[in-house]
């Protein structure tokens, strides 16, 4: 083991540490509180980096039992209801402290993340990762180790295995590839789409459902029609979800096209403004508050690419 961290609030930056107790509701003070977001469309919801990136510049410890907050500046702080209140003004969302032990997990209580994975991870951006904040943020780590001889690559069906002993319950902590088009694709599109600036702001003012019509081509191993529903508003996906292409065409903004046109568009090798003006992608809506918010799609698209998919004409 050669680092080891904790995370005292749910979404901020954490400390490392040489040792910790480790019980049913995993590292002792891990997560133990949150800070609970009530805007409508997320009442009683934790608040998480993918609605509040800032949350990330302020760095929880605890000191001799006592939360403290480290504030950007460098200010230490206590956790209390003039705090609770500055994050809310920042974040522009009423805001309140939930302390819960063992209630603020998303998935598992203790995450295990092997050096290999982490070379993985820099590999894979092409830059070296900064475990105590970039990697730490995304995949919330509580253990790295040093496995010897062992690799990971995206996708491998190793990683997500759960290991369980007498008094303790590890997860590898990072994303395996997800079928294109499946609900698990879905899901982790809509948590890119969150966690980008980029498409907050160019997405601003946008108020209407899309609908994607993923047609059939059964020669590229793709048997039958799916539709993605996409209810986002004003810079936010409230929901992404797979269903029927009868669901996908009752939206405000319908785009329908084969398949292996939607892989194009995922992929980057076709911009997807160009592609409806090209008469590649089929729109029904107006055209004009599509080209209007051509940054956001893009930004879009680029959200797709984070996404490890599997491909059914490439299996």
């Amino acid at each position: 083991m050669v680092e080891l961290w904790r995370y005292p609030v749910k979404s901020m930056a954490g400390e490392s540490l040489d040792s910790c107790e480790v019980g049913e509701k995993g590292l002792d003070g891990d997560r133990r509180w949150a800070l609970v977001d009530w805007t409508p469309n997320r009442a009683g919801k934790p608040l998480t980096i993918r609605e509040e990136e800032r949350l990330m510049t302020y760095r929880a410890r605890l000191a001799a039992g006592v939360l403290e907050i480290v504030a950007p500046t460098g200010e230490v702080r206590t956790l209390d209801e003039g705090m609770v209140s500055h994050l809310a003004t920042e974040a522009s969302r009423p805001l309140t402290l939930r302390e819960l032990e063992g209630a603020n997990f998303d998935d598992s209580s203790v995450l295990l993340v092997n050096l290999a994975t982490v070379a993985a991870f820099e590999a894979e951006a092409g830059m070296r990762v900064d475990r105590p904040g970039r990697m730490t943020s995304q995949y919330t780590p509580m253990y790295i180790s040093r496995v010897s001889g062992s690799s990971w690559r995206p996708g491998s069906r190793g990683v997500g295995n759960v290991v369980a002993g007498p008094s303790s319950r590890y997860s590898i902590g990072a994303n395996m590839a997800v079928k294109a088009f499946s609900s698990e694709w879905a899901e982790q599109f809509k948590d890119q789409v969150n966690q980008s600036s980029v498409y907050k702001t160019a997405a601003k003012g946008w108020k209407w459902t899309v609908g994607l019509v993923i047609e059939a081509e059964p020669d590229k191993n793709f048997p039958d029609a799916r539709g993605v529903v996409m209810d986002l508003f004003d810079g936010e996906a409230r929901d992404i979800k797979v269903g029927s292409a009868g669901d996908a065409q009752k939206c405000d903004f319908v785009i329908t096209a084969p398949y292996s046109r939607w892989k194009q568009v995922a992929t980057k090798e076709l911009d997807a403004t160009k592609g409806m003006l090209q008469g590649k992608l089929k729109l029904k809506g107006d055209l004009p508050t599509i080209v209007r918010y051509t940054k956001a799609s893009q930004e879009m698209t680029e959200c797709t690419t984070r996404v490890p998919v599997e491909w059914p004409d490439e299996s």
